[in-house]
């Protein structure tokens, strides 16, 4: 589909595979002083559940552009999101600390798969001239899980605890995993394209020898460590000043995904506005 016909109505299974992953991201950071409760654990050890999911989220980036080159793109983001929702209800079954650290290490691989494959895809679909647009939706789609996905587990967390969490918010990935395979069924991005190790190496060789990629990939990991890194300990600090409600613990972490929902609603506007602008101009360019 060219970009003059607006955009594919793929890019809403797109969007939605994006907000179903982006649901579990910060699933456990609300009820955290509880499952530290549970396992008899400090907060300081609970947190590094979240370390442990961005550790794999961030690592699993590299291998899963490659795998989506191999395998399919639109194949691959349906596993990824199916193993996301099976380590979800694995990790509400837990019974023990170590078990369910290995969840969120399956958790943060399926959701890290979904986000590249994504944006790839979504490239794929929609023109330059409207792909900045394209993008800000999908980004939107991811914004709002974030943000649905902690003010969700702090209301959920009051009802039926952080097990209850995991097990609702795995139960509505595997039902998106289903409607992401059936809107992608027979397409031909679902089949992989040809390629080859050889030139996955040369991909990677160029973006690596990029001295901008250096200053890029930096300034990102300082920012997940001083941004994200603050999310797990924000229950606990509302705990100690005597505000026990998770659904409150929820509502603050979320407002960070406000933010970046405000921002990605504004680039696609500003997008839009470029787009007009341009146009007008055309004809007396020519």
């Amino acid at each position: 589909m060219t970009a003059t016909s607006g955009m594919p109505p793929a890019l809403n299974v797109i969007t939605l595979a994006t907000f179903a992953a982006s649901l579990s991201v910060r699933a456990l950071d609300p009820v955290l002083p509880h499952v530290a409760d549970d396992f008899g654990v400090s907060i300081a050890t609970a947190a590094s559940f979240a370390a442990v999911f961005a550790f794999t989220f961030a690592a699993v980036q590299p291998a899963i552009g490659a795998a989506a080159d191999l395998f399919g793109k639109a194949r691959l983001m349906t596993i990824c999101l199916g193993l996301l929702g099976f380590a979800n209800i694995l990790g509400a079954l837990s019974t023990s600390f170590p078990m369910l650290f290995v969840t969120r290490i399956l958790a943060g691989i399926g959701s890290g798969g979904v986000f590249p494959v994504a944006l790839s895809l979504t490239s794929d679909l929609v023109g330059p001239d409207k792909r900045q647009l394209a993008i800000g939706r999908t980004l939107a789609g991811s914004m709002t899980g974030n943000l649905l996905g902690a003010t969700a587990s702090g209301l959920i967390g009051d009802l039926l605890g952080w097990r209850g969490v995991l097990a609702v918010l795995g139960g509505l990935v595997i039902i998106v995993a289903v409607a992401v395979a059936v809107g992608f069924r027979g397409a031909a991005l679902n089949r992989p394209p040809r390629t080859s190790l050889k030139a996955l190496r040369h991909g990677y060789r160029t973006i690596f020898t990029n001295p901008n990629a250096r200053i890029c990939y930096s300034a990102v990991f300082v920012e997940g460590c001083c941004v994200l890194g603050l999310f797990p300990f924000i229950a606990s600090f509302l705990f100690e000043l005597g505000e026990t409600s998770l659904s409150i613990a929820g509502i603050v972490i979320a407002g960070f995904a406000i933010g970046g929902l405000l921002y990605t609603l504004t680039v696609a506007r500003a997008s839009t506005d470029s787009s007009l602008a341009n146009t007008c101009r055309q004809p007396w360019i020519m």
